[in-house]
């Protein structure tokens, strides 16, 4: 009696246990199996016991499995637990934790293993999902590192492509679209696909693969999208593995509530290759893409707002010729540069004769227009090193650089002199207008910037006195 309940006890033990076991022979072969362990693999107790551990084993596991075993046999351990991976009947791989137990005979040989099996494949999949977010969280922070302190452009569209696909599970190839000032969608980066021949194309926002006006990620399983010409679908066709595609994870990066990009990510395999999980992960991949985005943006404007305001303040409004602050910069640095060198270079004051007249018989809209072509008129007319300034009202200055003698100043005056005979025209009126020019050489007509100019204002009203339309070389 005590035997037969002792027997009746392991009997229940082994086949009414929660956790999977086995009785294995030394060869591998199923010897008993209860019934928790077809649950786990799906095979029927007599499909089990018609076939070995070692068919079901996952090939990078066997041979791990296999030294222990063998150790086992050779008397140098009496178990031992390994984690290994099983296929189940359907295809799936099932994780476990393999604890084995070798029954020995009285002469120490093993007679067979008793085997346990623990599924962790729920506990494998949190930990994959948990250091999959690690190193997207990780990729993320990265990303927006070095778009911070990087120029937006085709680097930085292509690597973060390259975190996205890296990063999120599922993602195999893909390609992102940026919205143009046109509003067409263009593609500037991709992974797998050539791009140059998708940027051969374009999509309008209608003929996205989106649903509807959703600015969160999504998983689309066909191409939805037949409403774009043929002639700009086919690059996209041609372009790569459009065809292979079994599913595509579609990220929407959202800016002031209009969509600015999309990121398609594409799985050739498997049409449920994207979850929850993926979809999680790409909904704050494109939230943080949008911050990133608009702080950019914002330093962007503000930059530009801020050379607008540098180039307003060194810069006639009318003209746009450097003001009176930016050509005593530039003088500045002429002189420096000639007392270095032994160069020389004059300065020229302009004034146009009778500008008066010009606004009292035409008005101002007139007279600003003449400003704004004369102004044009010199710049074409001297070299491109040189430097044309308005000074304020009619009067400008001229700044000639690395010139070799008097001759070459006299050449640029008779130049000017010569072109301003041609009239101008000004809306529906056709005026000429002459110049007068005053003349100071460096270093013959002063040794510093301040007196040149002094000297170039005092040869100017000479030759206004002299009767206009002419030029006049400071006389020492």
């Amino acid at each position: 009696m005590p035997d037969e309940l002792s027997s009746f006890r392991l009997h229940s033990a082994f086949y009414d246990a929660a956790i999977a076991m086995a009785l294995v022979s030394t060869e591998g072969h199923w010897l008993a199996v209860n019934p928790a362990l077809s649950a786990l693999l799906g095979y029927s107790e007599q499909e089990l016991l018609a076939t070995t551990f070692q068919a079901l084993t996952h090939p990078d596991d066997l041979q791990a499995d296999l030294a222990l075993l063998e150790s086992t046999l050779r008397g140098e351990r009496d178990s031992y637990q390994i984690e290994k991976r099983y296929f189940h009947k359907q295809g799936q791989i099932v994780q476990g934790i393999l604890s084995v137990a070798a029954t020995r005979g009285s002469d120490g040989s093993v007679q067979h293993f008793i085997s346990q099996v623990q599924d962790v494949s729920d506990l494998k999949i949190v930990e994959n999902s948990l250091r999959q977010q690690t190193i997207f969280h990780s990729e993320l922070i990265n990303l927006i590192e070095t778009a911070l302190n990087s120029d937006i452009g085709q680097a930085f569209y292509q690597h973060m492509l390259d975190v996205a696909i890296n990063s999120i599970p599922g993602a195999q190839v893909g390609t992102m679209l940026l919205r143009q000032d046109d509003n067409t969608f263009r593609f500037v980066a991709s992974v797998g696909y050539d791009i140059s021949t998708l940027q051969s194309t374009y999509l309008l926002e209608s003929e996205l693969f989106i649903e509807g006006n959703d600015p969160l990620p999504h998983v689309v399983t066909s191409f939805k999208n037949n409403r774009a010409p043929v002639e700009r679908l086919e690059p996209i066709l041609n372009a790569g593995p459009t065809n292979r595609i079994q599913s595509i994870l579609a990220i929407p990066v959202y800016l002031a509530g209009s969509p600015l990009a999309y990121i398609y990510l594409d799985n050739l395999e498997d049409k449920q290759a994207f979850d929850s999980n993926a979809v999680q992960m790409a909904r704050l991949f494109g939230q943080q893409i949008a911050s990133v985005w608009q702080r950019l943006k914002l330093e962007t404007d503000l930059r530009e707002q801020r050379r607008a305001f540098e180039y307003l303040a060194l810069h006639d409004t009318l003209t746009g010729l450097p003001n009176r602050e930016l050509l005593r910069d530039r003088l500045q640095q002429v002189f420096t540069h000639a007392q270095r060198s032994d160069r020389t270079f004059a300065v020229v004051f302009v004034d146009l004769d009778d500008f008066k007249h010009v606004n009292d018989t035409y008005g101002h809209k007139v007279g600003d227009l003449l400003l704004d072509k004369v102004a044009q008129r010199l710049v074409k007319t001297v070299r491109t090193g040189d430097t044309v300034a308005r000074w304020g009202g009619d009067e400008f200055v001229l700044l000639l650089n690395n010139l070799h003698d008097k001759q070459d100043v006299t050449l640029v005056a008779e130049k000017l002199i010569q072109r301003f005979s041609q009239p101008f025209d000004l809306y529906d009126v056709s005026h000429q207008t002459t110049l007068s020019l005053g003349i100071a050489y460096y270093p013959e007509h002063g040794d510093s910037v301040e007196t040149l100019m002094q000297h170039a204002d005092e040869a100017l009203y000479k030759a206004k006195s002299l009767g206009k339309n002419t030029f006049n070389l400071y006389n020492t």
